[in-house]
């Protein structure tokens, strides 16, 4: 399951069929939870779960007898299957068949597929340089926020605690070049270019103003990652909402990582980061009654799906804090 599928039913996906293997009972291999303990136990909106639900059945990995309203789902977990270009084509085509255009979620697989390695093609690949990290800087990839604290630089060297990375006499392992810039070493990036040139950097678009001040509401020193601001604005609004759902110690430095990795946020924090200011502010005034009742009252301005992640999500997290 991890080698061959993780990569295209994602962390929900696995989770939710995690929990039906967990539950079947052996003889028959069969489960029948309610969605209300699936959502409940699992943190994931009902929504999310009837998506992921179709995705598994269409890789062949459960099968599902469809209950009533007086009997829940029954879950069959079927023998795992091996990964091949017939198998890619069917889910493709389930997904450009059974979701529509404007489906978020449609989008979502059809880039897991168009993107699918198994892990062995990772391990094959040669081990990226070391990052190196300076005073002030968040965490980057790969480093968590121990290591990033035990990291202190010195005139010339660069010192760790024992057992860890010693910088040879001159010579200092910075991040790989950009592939852009490989061809040309005289090619400056754009963040140096804007640097170097006061006039240009005035000139930053108002997409990269919100980035920088959503990123600075969370404790982003721009300062000391000015590329981040060229970054998508979904992509790190994305990010942010997902740390506000999380215990984190330093989640300045979690979203720094991803962003510098560009990992792709959760597929339901990129739903929620489209949700403009208006839509949010009408959701944050209508939750209490949405809490009260089953369903949201007239005129929600975004789909059910977005607000019922944005309840699931948001308001109860916040809540639970």
């Amino acid at each position: 399951m991890i080698d061959q599928w993780l990569p295209i039913i994602g962390m929900p996906g696995y989770t939710i069929y995690s929990l039906y293997v967990r539950m079947a009972g052996i003889d028959d291999e069969r489960c029948w939870p309610g969605y209300t303990m699936i959502t409940t136990h699992l943190g994931i909106a009902r929504a999310t779960v009837s998506r992921y639900n179709k995705l598994l059945r269409w890789c062949r990995l459960i099968h599902i007898e469809e209950g009533d309203r007086h009997n829940t789902n029954n879950y069959y977990i079927l023998d795992v299957p091996t990964v091949d270009v017939d198998t890619l084509h069917h889910i493709r085509q389930k997904t450009e068949t059974e979701l529509s255009q404007g489906d978020p979620f449609r989008g979502t697989v059809l880039r897991r597929l168009d993107r699918w390695e198994p892990i062995q093609v990772l391990w094959d690949r040669p081990q990226r340089s070391v990052d190196v990290i300076r005073p002030g800087q968040m965490a980057l990839p790969g480093c968590d926020a121990q290591e990033c604290d035990s990291l202190v630089e010195h005139p010339g060297s660069l010192v760790e605690h024992p057992g860890s990375l010693v910088e040879h006499p001159g010579s200092l392992v910075e991040h790989p070049v950009p592939p852009e810039n490989c061809n040309n070493p005289n090619k400056q990036s754009k963040s140096t270019e804007q640097k170097n040139n006061p006039q240009q950097q005035g000139r930053a678009g108002c997409a990269d103003n919100a980035v920088v001040a959503l990123l600075s509401s969370y404790g982003v020193v721009i300062s000391s990652c000015p590329e981040l601001a060229q970054c998508d604005y979904v992509m790190a609004r994305a990010w942010c909402l997902y740390t506000d759902t999380q215990i984190l110690s330093r989640p300045e430095g979690f979203i720094v990582s991803r962003l510098r990795a560009k990992r792709a946020p959760p597929h339901e924090f990129v739903v929620l980061a489209d949700i403009g200011e208006e839509e949010w502010a009408w959701l944050e005034k209508h939750a209490k009654a949405r809490a009260y009742g089953t369903n949201w009252p007239p005129g929600c301005p975004v789909s059910e799906y977005a607000a019922e992640l944005w309840y699931d999500l948001i308001y109860q997290a916040k809540e639970r804090k």
